[in-house]
């Protein structure tokens, strides 16, 4: 497979997706590792697919001038995306597995690639890499994925590697809020602190690595663990690759884009009469749901989160999280029961997959945003 190195910001992710998946129809696609290096200047920050738009201060991030996009394919949180947290991504195609597997698969191979350079790991299923640093486990490593469009397509990051130190960091505390449910089973409510540069550990460790021979090992361990190939060929995007990178980039920073998940929005479109509740609840990963309520019963509703699920949303098919929503619509938002039953048997109708969670685990959110209302008209203001 090849390997192509980048250093652009986090909106060319999108539109690798949108190429690659465009090539998949046309029977064109090849297996790749893009790493990314991110550029120094600006900062870049993304979110997740799913995640709720509201939970960033979108004023501080045009105040702050650094660019902003939501993801296409990949799941998970929010991501400040800067030089010293290099990111390694593959996307291929493997039939007969699913999307638990393949982000489990990445979890060890990055385990095994800082076991290869002298550090003790672990991984902790799904998505924590992390490594000892005397009794103490750290996490320096993100994993995580995606599908779409195909069944058997994977959007795999193994991993995001915490590699150095960068003020830059804190500014992902600075422009959002992640429901605090997030940090019910961590240590800190601050994303920033819990991510521990490798290069400031090793000094700890008794342990000499450059930030490029992790990379390789990362990239080297990926490639067999996920696609099976211990041939990794140094590449870069065709001419047609980087023309379609280049016109569709500038959608995935776009606030019909930005937006499509937001809970504002959702109480824009609702009477005043109506009430919004929003809450959220932690399960593996955290799940969040804004609801429109009119008399108890659930007239609108977003769920939103930091997790990974499939089939993922794509520019013209609705995805997992739509079928979920309209599942409960106009059900009594305090009958947890039937709230329950109506996730079961989408998530059966749909074979929808979310690694680490349950479909009743998606009724908590709901039933907590029926106990946590207040008038839309307040909410807007």
């Amino acid at each position: 497979m090849r390997r192509i190195d980048t250093d652009e910001t986090g909106d060319v992710w999108g539109a690798i997706d949108e190429t690659f998946v465009n090539q998949l129809y046309d029977g064109t696609f090849d297996p790749t590792c893009v790493v990314f290096h991110w550029r120094k200047n600006p900062p870049n920050l993304t979110i997740a697919p799913f995640d709720n738009a509201d939970n960033v201060d979108r004023d501080k991030v045009e105040k702050l001038d650094v660019p902003f996009a939501r993801r296409y394919v990949h799941g998970g949180g929010h991501g400040l995306h800067v030089p010293e947290t290099p990111m390694v991504q593959f996307w291929y195609r493997k039939p007969d597995t699913t999307l638990e597997a393949e982000i489990n698969r990445a979890g060890r191979a990055c385990e095994a690639a800082m076991e290869s350079l002298g550090l003790e790991a672990e991984y902790r299923p799904i998505g924590d890499l992390e490594i000892y640093v005397g009794d103490d486990l750290v996490k320096v490593i993100a994993v995580g994925g995606g599908s779409a469009h195909f069944d058997d397509f994977y959007s795999i990051t193994s991993g995001s590697l915490i590699w150095g130190v960068s003020e830059d960091l804190a500014m992902l505390d600075e422009v959002s809020s992640p429901p605090p449910e997030k940090f019910e089973d961590k240590d800190t409510d601050k994303q920033a602190t819990r991510m521990s540069p490798v290069e400031v550990l090793l000094d700890d460790l008794d342990v000499e690595v450059t930030r490029e021979e992790a990379i390789q090992a990362l990239v080297d361990h990926s490639a067999e663990e996920l696609v099976g190939t211990q041939k990794v060929q140094e590449a870069s995007w065709t001419d047609e690759e980087e023309a379609s990178i280049e016109k569709y980039r500038t959608f995935f920073g776009q606030d019909s884009w930005i937006e499509r998940k937001s809970a504002s929005r959702m109480a824009q479109q609702a009477s005043n009469e109506h009430e919004i509740g929003i809450a959220a609840y932690k399960s593996r990963k955290t799940l969040q749901a804004s609801l429109i309520l009119d008399g108890g019963q659930i007239r609108d509703v977003q769920l939103t989160g930091d997790l990974y699920i499939r089939p993922g949303a794509t520019l013209t098919e609705p995805g997992a999280f739509a079928h979920l929503e309209d599942a409960i619509l106009g059900l009594d938002a305090s009958d947890q029961e039937t709230i329950e039953q109506a996730m079961v048997e989408a998530f059966e109708t749909y074979h929808i997959e979310a690694p680490g969670i349950e479909p009743e685990h998606f009724a908590q959110p709901v039933i907590r945003a029926a106990n946590n209302t207040q008038p839309v008209t307040e909410y807007l203001d």
